[in-house]
């Protein structure tokens, strides 16, 4: 899964042509997130579904919502609580 979400969002790099990667992301935004939902369903456990749930709601959202300036909100939302999720998840390491 997370090869194809690299796929989507990394174009291929054209040899004389002009690269726009905000292009690249409005042209493939809904397949990116359609895939990124389904992604915690391959790493659910019951200590990251308070966390899941809100990145479900995040990727819905932006699935959803095309406003580039809604998607910039999001993607820092996403930013702060990946950080908030990854200090939890290390506190709770055994040890």
């Amino acid at each position: 899964m997370l090869f194809l979400l690299s796929a989507l969002v990394l174009p291929e790099r054209k040899e004389n042509g002009k690269l726009d990667l905000g292009e690249w992301y409005f042209h493939n935004r809904a397949w990116f997130f359609a895939v990124l939902f389904l992604v915690p369903a391959a790493i659910a456990s019951p200590i990251n579904f308070g966390f899941l749930l809100f990145f479900e709601v995040m990727i819905a959202a932006a699935y959803l919502l095309k406003s580039r300036r809604i998607q910039e909100w999001i993607t820092g939302q996403a930013m702060v609580m990946t950080l908030i999720y990854v200090v939890v998840l290390f506190l709770r390491l055994p040890g």
